[in-house]
């Protein structure tokens, strides 16, 4: 079984002075930067993030991964439109240009506001 696998985390702040830029996603802050392909893979095992414990399972049972994309910045007002469509638009465009996969796998943070 091939799985696609990325993510996208920010918690919003409506009330905090900074947005969140495509820079912010780009830095590591105690998390993982903007990572693609396979350094999805390598940069966020062994982290105590949800991902982490997927890839671990998945891995155990057998698994092949498509990695895509993941992201994350450090809590901040909302996140900037041109920041939300670039790293939406990597997961999406490596989705497409994976091939075949049998599942997706999206490491989501639901308190994100575009």
């Amino acid at each position: 079984m091939r799985i696609a696998v990325g993510g996208f985390h920010h918690e919003t702040n409506t009330f905090a002075p900074t947005k969140a830029s495509f820079e912010m996603f780009r830095r590591a802050d105690g998390w993982p930067g903007l990572c693609r392909g396979e350094a999805v893979l390598a940069d966020t095992a062994g982290i105590n993030l949800p991902i982490a414990g997927f890839l671990e399972a998945a891995r155990a049972s057998g698994r092949d991964f498509a990695p895509l994309a993941w992201a994350n910045a450090s809590p901040s007002a909302e996140v900037e439109q041109e920041a939300y469509e670039r790293i939406t638009g990597m997961i999406v465009d490596g989705l497409r240009d994976a091939g075949p996969v049998d599942a997706v796998y999206l490491d989501l943070h639901g308190a994100m506001v575009a």
